[in-house]
């Protein structure tokens, strides 16, 4: 009948106003500066959608096949086994606020108990819910899962294989007892999805360089004469040197610049350093050369004797 949607860019386009147009549907819209007009849809992104399918981006046909059957698998488990609870009512006393909920439960088990479906919805929603078996169901979703993630543009290759979907079988769920499903504990359903749940990758950006200042050093004044103490005594600890420095100029350097000096200190000892270890391996490789040429020299003169 209608469609409202955000404000971004993948809704508000000429496409989607086109194609309403084309089936005489309503289109509608959420406020500008209001998140919480879809409120009700985005509360499902992080229990539905980003723990059963997780953060990893798709593209292709394939992964558009492969998440339409797990989609096709997914529905059957929120819908008649995802318990959830609805606000009731919230009351604000000062800075606290009290919230009260109904008794948890299924889509299935709260639509039923509305009383607006037909006799003959009624009844064919609850032969599906007692047909189904609930341990079968969440194998076929693990298994769809494992076959989905393979489509991430993190796994493909320059050419990916065309692979047929795996698709959702609804004969592998019936169970046809319905005592054996009840018997189901609710802790199976969440452990079963916790184990099967998908691991997130996110990429790490690369740390910028902190190159500006917001204030002034002041530790350049005096550097230059800091570093020449180092060179005297480069056993010398950072504490040692700003308390001198402290004595020296009263009054300049309070105790908690204490760590930047000791941040300074540790940035110039890694310079000498460096340098140490390079001239130490080039030595070393001189001294490896010599004794290697003196060990083939005495083995010749030995295999001439």
């Amino acid at each position: 009948m209608g469609v409202d949607v955000d404000n971004s860019c993948e809704f508000i386009n000429q496409e989607l106003m086109d194609f309403c147009e084309q089936y005489q549907s309503t289109f509608t819209r959420g406020r500008a500066y209001e998140k919480n007009d879809q409120c009700f849809v985005e509360q499902k992104n992080g229990v539905v959608v980003r723990q059963i399918v997780g953060y990893d981006r798709f593209e292709g046909m394939q992964a558009y096949k492969q998440l339409n059957e797990l989609n096709r698998a997914t529905r059957l488990w929120v819908n008649f086994f995802q318990l959830s609870v609805k606000l009731l009512l919230k009351h604000r006393d000062g800075a606290k606020v009290q919230r009260s909920y109904d008794p948890a439960k299924t889509p299935f088990h709260r639509l039923r108990a509305e009383n607006i479906l037909a006799q003959e919805k009624r009844s064919y929603l609850k032969n599906v819910y007692e047909s189904l078996d609930l341990i079968r169901l969440l194998q076929q979703i693990k298994k769809i899962q494992d076959a989905l993630w393979t489509h991430s543009v993190h796994y493909i290759s320059e050419t990916p294989e065309v692979t047929t979907p795996v698709t959702f079988d609804s004969e592998k769920c019936i169970n046809g007892h319905s005592e054996n499903l009840n018997a189901v504990p609710v802790e199976f359903m969440n452990q079963s999805l916790e184990q099967g749940k998908r691991r997130y990758r996110r990429t790490k950006r690369p740390r910028v360089p902190h190159t500006w200042r917001t204030v002034p050093d002041s530790f350049e004044e005096v550097w230059e004469e800091t570093c020449e103490w180092l060179k005297e005594a480069p056993e010398r600890t950072a504490k040692s040197i700003f308390e001198d420095l402290q004595q020296k100029y009263p009054g300049k350097f309070k105790d908690g610049q204490f760590r930047t000096m000791r941040r300074y200190v540790k940035a110039w000892r890694s310079k000498p350093i460096l340098t140490f270890d390079h001239k130490w391996l080039n030595e070393e490789l001189l001294v490896e050369n010599k004794f290697a040429t003196k060990f083939q020299g005495k083995v010749i003169r030995e295999a001439n004797l």
